[in-house]
């Protein structure tokens, strides 16, 4: 059954977020083959873009990253390089919960890696190979438009990440999918430093306090402030940061001051997205601004349900950030901020303008500017504009609110997959903004009207 995309536009600059994908009905996923168009960048899947692993998952926004690269110049000052998207393996933490057995080589020695569909199906049933100690998997696949040291993409291209035990710890090493056998990243690789490549440094974080279940299987560039650097967060038994040798991880949040699921969203990085926010040129191109912003998803968005957007504001996420920059401002009404104290916050609502906004609202609202006009895009059917609206609150509560469009995207994935509540900023080629989980779903908050 192919999979479809629905998109319904509702209620205006161009800064958009995501709201990924919740459970479906549907038996179907999505593949490589069923999908013309990804929501996410780079968009149009092909022989250069589509990974092979991560299939099952490869249009859920919520797994994985994709921007453009930051660098400095030799004057220090920052510019946007090439385009680079990382896909986190599906089922990251039943890979971790194999990692032990394939390091400790339990059977008998490997012939040649093995393209699994299921790494602890395998496992459990006895497979002809075995895997001696130091054994790698793909925790990650990453696809670069050009190259970028710092982390040993030599060329444009298909790079797997390997991850394996190092004595209590991980070790990983970047190699390009077109070095290994049947050129995948979905096999087992016995020796990873037989293959050219490079070794990166891991750190691993286990939080204190949180459980195993706190870490979302998801991927995400992060950025070093000191050398100035992009390296990669993934999940392992808990967050590892994979970089240059040396490289210096950006500050962790809220180490204990709130509890539980609000902690949790705000404690482990997989579930919040860092980065520079990008500004305009006066001719029209990007420039990282400098000024960093973090969006944090509500505590409760992995739970919402559809019935519980209906005619009512729900909290999906806050946004901090560390300098003003005036076109936020103007498109999503956000200004300086930063945990623990209050956030900007971004509401979203499902229904008609009448159901969300009152009957003499909307009306009000409208006729005085303050609401946008939700227009009809690409395969975005008529019927379903006006049905998802997104409002966003000052951090400081003055300024009143901002109300914008909000467009839904149905994901179809595999069933009884629970698609973590995490949300990420979304790099555009005219603009940056950012995505959060919504039911049954991908959401975007426009920034234009």
């Amino acid at each position: 059954m192919p999979i479809t995309e629905k998109i319904m536009i509702v209620g205006g600059t161009a800064v958009v977020l995501w709201v990924g994908a919740a459970l479906l009905a549907s038996t179907s996923y999505v593949t490589r083959v069923e999908h013309a168009m990804r929501p996410d960048c780079p968009h149009d899947p092909d022989s250069a873009s589509t990974p092979s692993l991560a299939l099952e998952t490869y249009n859920v926004p919520e797994y994985h990253d994709c921007q453009k690269f930051i660098v400095a110049d030799r004057d220090s000052v920052l510019r946007y390089t090439d385009l680079f998207a990382i896909y986190a393996e599906f089922q990251l933490s039943e890979m971790v919960a194999a990692m032990p057995a394939v390091a400790s080589g339990i059977r008998r020695g490997v012939t040649r890696p093995f393209v699994r569909d299921s790494l602890p199906a395998f496992l459990a049933e006895g497979a002809p190979d075995s895997f001696p100690a130091g054994a790698g998997l793909s925790f990650a696949e990453i696809h670069a438009w050009g190259a970028y040291d710092p982390l040993g993409l030599d060329s444009a291209g298909a790079w797997c990440l390997l991850m394996y035990r190092k004595g209590l710890g991980w070790g990983a090493r970047m190699v390009a999918r077109s070095r290994l056998p049947d050129q995948t990243c979905r096999q087992i690789v016995a020796e990873p430093g037989r293959y050219p490549g490079r070794e990166l440094e891991v750190r691993r974080d286990t939080v204190t306090g949180l459980a195993d279940a706190d870490f979302p299987d998801v991927a995400r560039w992060d950025w070093d402030p000191t050398n100035r650097q992009q390296y990669i967060g993934i999940r392992c038994d808990g967050w590892c940061e994979v970089g240059d040798s040396g490289f210096v991880s950006s500050q962790p949040h809220d180490r204990g001051s709130l509890p539980g699921a609000a902690g949790r969203v705000r404690r482990v990085k997989g579930w919040y997205d860092e980065q520079i926010l990008a500004a305009m040129n006066p001719d029209g191109t990007l420039r990282p601004s400098g000024v960093i912003a973090t969006m944090y998803p509500h505590a409760d968005l992995d739970r919402y349900q559809m019935s519980h957007f209906a005619g009512a504001w729900l909290p999906v996420a806050h946004v901090a950030m560390d300098s003003l920059l005036p076109e936020y401002r103007a498109a999503f009404n956000f200004i300086p901020a930063a945990h623990p104290a209050p956030l900007n916050t971004i509401e979203a609502c499902h229904g008609t303008r009448s159901e969300c906004l009152g009957p003499l609202g909307w009306f009000w609202r409208a006729m005085t500017f303050q609401l946008p006009t939700c227009k009809t895009l690409g395969d975005v059917a008529p019927e379903d504009v006006g049905m998802w609206w997104g409002r966003n609150r000052r951090a400081d509560g003055r300024g009143g609110v901002v109300y914008r469009c909000v467009l839904y995207r149905e994901v179809s994935h595999p069933p009884g997959l629970n698609v973590p509540g995490t949300t990420r900023w979304r790099w555009k080629a005219d603009d940056e903004d950012g995505w959060f989980r919504c039911p049954e779903g991908c959401c975007e908050e426009l920034g234009w009207p």
